[in-house]
């Protein structure tokens, strides 16, 4: 990121002691096994639905996301991470404009907000993908999608130290809307 911030040093704490943790073992300690290779008949198969089980309780209870003035949006930007701050300055840009442009920002990749997306696309129509890569989060917004939406994409991998500006981000929503 290239913003200004204020550091504040973090008070010092005591941690609780960690029963689950893997360290050393003293010869009174319990023996703590982290493993991802299940072998035995059927333990592969029951580890893999344990995770899935698992992913389906992060999608429920973890997946994060943000969204700003999507409501009545003609046109709704994705975008995460570092170029997400910059596309907010782009879409307030295109609202100055008096385009009806949102953002919907996903906070957490995994578990991806693919709900909040179809939700969002059941009342706006057209997305534009703007990411700091060639494409990594495109497929998520597509699979998303509602099947009568549509996405764009203008995604540019990042170099020695080179982030789009929110002129460049408000040119490609422009082209889009």
């Amino acid at each position: 990121m290239k913003e200004s911030i204020v550091a504040n040093p973090r008070p010092r704490t005591v941690l609780p002691e960690k029963g689950w943790a893997v360290r050393g073992r003293g010869a009174n300690d319990p023996q703590n096994i982290v493993k991802s290779l299940y072998l035995g008949d059927g333990e592969m198969e029951a580890f893999h639905w344990k995770m899935a089980a698992r992913y389906q309780e992060l999608a429920k209870k973890e997946t994060r996301w943000e969204e700003l003035q999507t409501e009545g949006a003609e046109l709704i930007v994705t975008a995460f991470g570092s170029v997400a701050r910059i596309a907010m300055t782009a879409v307030a840009m295109a609202r100055e404009s008096g385009m009806k442009v949102g953002l919907m920002r996903p906070i957490t990749l995994y578990p991806f907000p693919g709900k909040a997306i179809e939700i969002l696309s059941q009342r706006c129509k057209r997305f534009l993908d703007i990411e700091l890569n060639t494409g990594q989060m495109i497929d998520d917004v597509r699979l998303s999608l509602a099947k009568d939406a549509t996405v764009a994409f203008y995604g540019r991998p990042p170099g020695a130290g080179s982030l789009p500006t929110p002129e460049e981000l408000f040119e490609q929503i422009r082209k889009t809307y």
